[in-house]
C-alpha cells in the first residue's frame, strides 16, 4: 500500500470514526514517537507524557486533520513530537540555569553549584541557543541534531526523510549564520 493511500485512508478513519483511528495510530506510533521524544528530552517519563499529549491535540483537531492533505500523519505526528520535545528540553534547561544563577546571587550552598567558569560556558550556551532558535526551522531542526545528538550528516538525512545534500546545505547556512554572531559569544 502506497504511503498516499495509506494516509488517505487514516484521514477517512479520522473523519469518520476518530476513537478508532487514534487507538489505530496509538498502537502504530506510540512507542516510536516516545523514542524520538527521548532523543530530544533525554527523560522517558516527560516523553511518554508529550505523546500523550500530541494524541490529546489530534483527538481535539481530527476533523481539521481528517480532510484530504499531502502531509502524512505519520510526518505530522513525529513533527509535533520534535516540536514539544524540543520546547521542553529548552524549558528544563532554562529552569535549571536560572536555578544555577539565584543559587551563585543568592551565595546558597549545595552540592551542585556550579563555578563560575561552568556559569559563563552555560551563559554562552543559552546566547548560542537562542541565536540558532532564531535560524529558519530546517536550519535550527538540522543543526541541533548535530549539536545536541552528535548525529552524522547521513543519520540526520534518513531520520528527517530528506538527502544528505539537503542537509549538508542546511547545515552550511547555519554555520555560516553563526559565523555572524561569534563576536557575541566571545
Amino acid at each position: 500500500m502506497s504511503n498516499l493511500t495509506k494516509n488517505e485512508r487514516f484521514r477517512n478513519l479520522l473523519f469518520s470514526w476518530p476513537d478508532k483511528a487514534i487507538e489505530v495510530m496509538y498502537e502504530l506510533y506510540f512507542d516510536k514517537l516516545v523514542i524520538i521524544s527521548e532523543r530530544l528530552t533525554h527523560d522517558r517519563n516527560a516523553s511518554e507524557d508529550i505523546v500523550q499529549e500530541t494524541f490529546t491535540l489530534i483527538w481535539k483537531k481530527h476533523k481539521e486533520l481528517g480532510q484530504s492533505h499531502q502531509l502524512s500523519i505519520q510526518r505530522y505526528l513525529v513533527k509535533i513530537v520534535q516540536n514539544k520535545s524540543i520546547d521542553f528540553y529548552w524549558a528544563r534547561t532554562e529552569k535549571e540555569m536560572l536555578h544555577a544563577a539565584y543559587l551563585e546571587r543568592t551565595g546558597a550552598t549545595t552540592r551542585e553549584v556550579p563555578s563560575e567558569s561552568k556559569l559563563i560556558a552555560t551563559e554562552k550556551s543559552i546566547l548560542l541557543r537562542n541565536i540558532i532558535a532564531s535560524f529558519p526551522p530546517k536550519e535550527k531542526q538540522c543543526l541541533l541534531m548535530q549539536l545536541d545528538h552528535e548525529m552524522k550528516v547521513g543519520d540526520i538525512a534518513t531520520h528527517l526523510g530528506v538527502t544528505v545534500k539537503a542537509v549538508e546545505a542546511r547545515l552550511t547556512s547555519a554555520k555560516k549564520r553563526l559565523k555572524k554572531y561569534k563576536a557575541s559569544l566571545e
